[in-house]
């Protein structure tokens, strides 16, 4: 229980009776007794556990413990570091719910893309729990001298793989630093959290004070953990950093991966031809009923913008255009997207309408594939194939949260069919979904004649309900010109984006093995155009950013 973790009895009442949590999750049970205890932890466990609580409960236990009460004038007494502005906003919402019987611990956030002046505003008056994005905190720490963390005593790393993936290990590195040298050698409790253990974490790890490591669940054929002493770690044992870097290496060659119980996995041999119609039937027959909300991957911003406003004009039934701003054309569910070149304020927006929507589709990159938790989503869909094991994981963690059930459906060429072997291999427990199905969705095709049936099921493009959508959709992108541009730029994106895949895959996805010609006509062109080429699309959604970050800047210098 959460009285036997150790929580004071004022929260643990908030947290069963306000905001839902009548038990603790096995993350939490094994991470918040010893943080609360003052150890560094390293916690590695299943996405959709439950990790964000395991920190956020101890830290508001402790800050909010000391007396006489903390003031904000004292500066920031626990620091959380997240790798993206979502889940920035994701966290200091769930720890504005849970720190409500502590309301004397000041509470923000500081975030790239975020009004700078503002947050320093904030930061001179004081912020007792502060969370945050690596560069925008390294900026303020240089820039901003009335930020004051001289009394910083615990540190959380929350998504510590993806912040070294996505490139912060100088900024970490120089953040660490900075803290170490203002908080003059004080003790500092240092939680670091991953869904994966790589050697990027076991380097981190280096900087921490005998860290128990936390791996929970583990399959019984899994790599088992012993510390320096010969304990065994399961249970929290410590390991020297030589320990971690091996269990690290084995874990990126052969590591089972290990997801929620209840996702079920499903992939799709579709054809490129196909691909677009078989999507759109396959979320029209879940939000018929059986799912209500569900994310879907591509893997380029000008991907994600293509089957936006393509979903959007089918769902007007194919007629006019289509205006991002014209809500009037949605049809039964809700489409949003989200990707890295949305203005902060377009990404808060959507996080917060897809977050509250009874009925909707998020189409993102993998921008939305880490930490993000938003509540009912059934399912899951990587149009555009992951380039490893690691990135499948945390896509398809976004559903089957916290013990619930839900759908991973990833969509392969049939020759590419041999990326499913390779997440089986890692222990992924595949079926076979029925492209046919889907598209009957859109138009029943029961009065088909055997043979014709047989053929949709190796020709799905030869289905009437793909031939007519491709059709509308080729003599769309070919008399409008804006399609035409953001089809060519899609295109583009696609390839370049397939081109990139590690070499361990190139086997799989080699771009040569690409019929551009296919690839053309699921982006409603009828030849591939050039390869060679500037993206438009991607300078017109910079230039909206900039655009939107200098009215930021203006208004706030008005209200000043």
């Amino acid at each position: 229980s959460f009285e036997e973790c150790g929580l004071p009895a004022s929260m643990v009442k908030h947290l069963m009776e306000n905001v839902g949590f009548g038990a603790p999750t096995a993350v939490q049970a094994k991470t918040i007794p010893r943080l609360l205890a003052g150890r560094d932890v390293l916690v590695r466990a299943e996405t959709g556990s439950g990790k964000t609580l395991s920190y956020i409960a101890p830290l508001y236990s402790k800050i909010g413990g000391i007396t006489p009460r903390v003031t904000r004038e004292e500066g920031t007494r626990g620091l959380v570091l997240v790798p993206t502005r979502e889940l920035a906003t994701q966290v200091e919402d769930t720890a504005r719910r849970v720190g409500r019987p502590f309301h004397w611990v000041v509470t923000s956030s500081i975030m790239g893309g975020e009004n700078r002046a503002k947050e320093k505003a904030r930061l001179r008056k004081g912020v007792s729990l502060l969370i945050a994005t690596p560069g925008r905190l390294l900026d303020h720490l240089r820039m901003t001298e009335s930020f004051n963390v001289d009394n910083l005593r615990w540190l959380v790393l929350d998504e510590a793989d993806r912040l070294l993936d996505l490139g912060f290990e100088e900024d970490l590195n120089a953040i660490l630093n900075e803290i170490g040298r203002r908080t003059e050698g004080a003790s500092l409790c240092t939680a670091l959290l991953s869904a994966t253990l790589t050697p990027g974490t076991a380097r981190l790890a280096e900087r921490m004070t005998d860290p128990v490591t936390i791996v929970v669940e583990p399959e019984k054929d899994d790599l088992e953990i012993v510390g320096a002493d010969g304990s065994d770690d399961e249970e929290g044992g410590t390991m020297d950093v030589d320990g971690l870097k091996r269990m690290a290496k084995i874990m990126a060659g052969g590591e089972r991966v290990r997801m929620p119980e209840g996702l079920n996995h499903t992939v799709v041999e579709v054809s490129m031809k196909a691909r677009l119609p078989a999507l759109a039937g396959l979320l029209a027959g879940w939000m018929q009923g059986s799912i209500s909300k569900a994310i879907v991957f591509f893997s380029s911003c000008e991907s994600v913008e293509y089957h936006y406003k393509t979903l959007r004009w089918l769902a007007a039934g194919g007629k006019g255009k289509v205006k991002d701003d014209d809500d009037s054309i949605q049809g039964p569910y809700e489409i949003f997207r989200l990707h890295g070149l949305l203005s902060q304020g377009d990404r808060a927006s959507v996080f917060r309408n897809f977050a509250n929507t009874k009925a909707g589709v998020l189409l993102c990159t993998d921008v939305g594939a880490r930490g993000l938790d938003f509540v009912g989503v059934g399912a899951t869909v990587q149009v555009d194939a992951p380039t490893d094991a690691t990135t499948y994981i945390h896509r398809v963690g976004r559903t089957a949260r916290l013990g619930s059930e839900g759908e991973a459906v990833l969509f392969l060429q049939p020759k590419e069919r041999e990326f499913a072997e390779v997440l089986t291999e890692k222990g992924v427990n595949f079926a076979n979904g029925s492209v046919v199905a889907m598209l009957d969705v859109l138009e029943d095709s029961k009065d088909a004649s055997e043979r014709d049936k047989s053929m949709f099921k190796s020709m799905p493009h030869l289905h009437p309900a793909s031939q007519r959508m491709l059709k509308k959709l080729v003599a769309k992108v070919a008399s409008d010109k804006q399609y035409d541009v953001l089809a060519k730029d899609a295109f583009r994106a696609h390839v370049r984006a397939y081109a990139t895949f590690p070499s361990a895959f190139k086997h799989i996805f080699h771009v040569k093995r690409l019929h551009l010609g296919h690839v053309a006509a699921a982006f409603g062109l009828k030849d591939a155009p050039q390869l060679i080429g500037a993206s438009a699309t991607k300078a017109a959604l910079k230039a909206q950013k900039d655009a939107a970050r200098k009215k930021s800047n203006v208004d706030a210098r008005r209200k000043k």
